[in-house]
């Protein structure tokens, strides 16, 4: 009797162990299948962030391009404003020496001809002729200078604008640059923060594999 009813108390221990065994079995089966899902997601998550990697490497390149193209004609521009400067410095040479003949020619009226001997210098003219290209000569000689003067101040003033709009294109160019740089930055920092969160999920993705791994 004692032994009937010692093999039936082993019987039930064995059963509970059975059952205790299947219990965990099924825990880790679940736990497992859970890392499972886990790691997909993981190994999803870490494509995705990689082509977004890749899409940020792209643009990256696409504004050091378009940084480099606007560089290249900054260049251009300030070339042609040395050469302006230049053409600006030989008219404004040009502009003083005519002021300077102009201002002579018309000392030289004011001082050597008073109307008496204008009309001396006229009217001692060997023929009609003669006469005619006198008295133009002094009506148009001063006018002539002056003229002269004027046209240099225009050609002047024309430099200058155009040196103006060159100015004005350089800061374009130049605010250009410094939008693109910005840009680049932003997107070098936005690289790093991809890349650290991929290293990351990286890191979380071996762990979990060691504790599949353990747990099979």
């Amino acid at each position: 009797k004692k032994k009937a009813t010692a093999a039936k108390k082993t019987a039930q221990y064995s059963n509970a162990s059975i059952k205790g065994l299947q219990s965990k079995r099924s825990k880790l089966q679940k736990d497992i299948r859970q890392q499972e899902k886990a790691l997909r997601n993981n190994k999803a998550d870490v494509q995705k962030r990689l082509k977004n990697l890749m899409t940020i490497n792209s643009e990256i390149d696409k504004h050091e391009k378009n940084i480099q193209q606007i560089e290249s004609e900054i260049k251009t521009l300030d070339n042609n404003i040395r050469i302006l400067n230049a053409q600006l410095k030989t008219l404004e040479s040009q502009l003083k020496e005519r002021k300077a003949k102009y201002i002579k020619s018309m000392r030289y009226i004011t001082r050597r001809h008073t109307v008496q001997d204008r009309l001396m210098f006229i009217f001692s003219a060997e023929s009609f002729t003669q006469m005619y290209r006198r008295l133009r000569f002094i009506r148009e000689y001063a006018e002539y200078q002056k003229a002269q003067g004027e046209m240099v101040k225009a050609k002047q003033e024309q430099v200058r604008e155009k040196q103006t709009q060159l100015q004005q294109a350089k800061n374009q160019k130049n605010s250009l640059l410094g939008k693109g740089r910005r840009e680049r930055e932003a997107l070098e920092g936005q690289k790093e923060e991809q890349q650290k969160i991929v290293k990351t999920l990286q890191k979380q993705q071996r762990t979990i594999q060691q504790l599949m791994d353990k747990q099979r």
